[in-house]
């Protein structure tokens, strides 16, 4: 029944839901330093595990993979604040996110492990539809606070 359902909601809403799952698909990992007025930097740069997928650091991108470059984007988004936005595939298993900050003469580094999504996310994408413009952002705000508890 409710594989049945999916399919008819894919059916009729397909571009509108896949939109949302492409969007919520994505990983999106945000690593806040403190400012700094030392030089050279602030650089950021994210691993996966201990593979690098991303960087702001010059010079850096000819270590990263070309299929990994193709799926990310480390950029410095506030003077404070870098942020990688990756692209996983579907099969692919939750990796620990590493974000290294290089101000003055040193790296700091954080890492945090990806969490998985709940099993009624993907249900959650579909109602959005059936709203109006105000309430949809509500809604995904909602969905955006909701995403955030442990």
């Amino acid at each position: 029944m409710e594989l049945h359902l999916l399919v008819t909601v894919c059916l009729l809403f397909g571009k509108i839901m896949t939109t949302h799952q492409t969007h919520s698909i994505n990983v999106r990992v945000d690593c806040e330093f403190l400012a700094s007025d030392m030089v050279p930097g602030p650089y950021c740069e994210y691993r996966q595990d201990s593979r690098l997928v991303g960087s702001t650091y010059p010079n850096a991108v000819i270590y990263v993979s070309t299929e990994d470059r193709r799926r990310s984007n480390v950029s410095l988004v506030a003077p404070n604040l870098c942020r990688l936005t990756w692209a996983p595939l579907a099969d692919e298993k939750p990796y620990t996110y590493t974000c290294r900050v290089y101000q003055g003469n040193g790296w700091k580094e954080n890492s945090m492990a990806k969490r998985t999504n709940k099993p009624c996310t993907i249900w959650v994408t579909v109602y959005p539809v059936m709203l109006d413009q105000s309430a949809t952002h509500l809604f995904y705000l909602f969905i955006f606070l909701h995403s955030l508890l442990p």
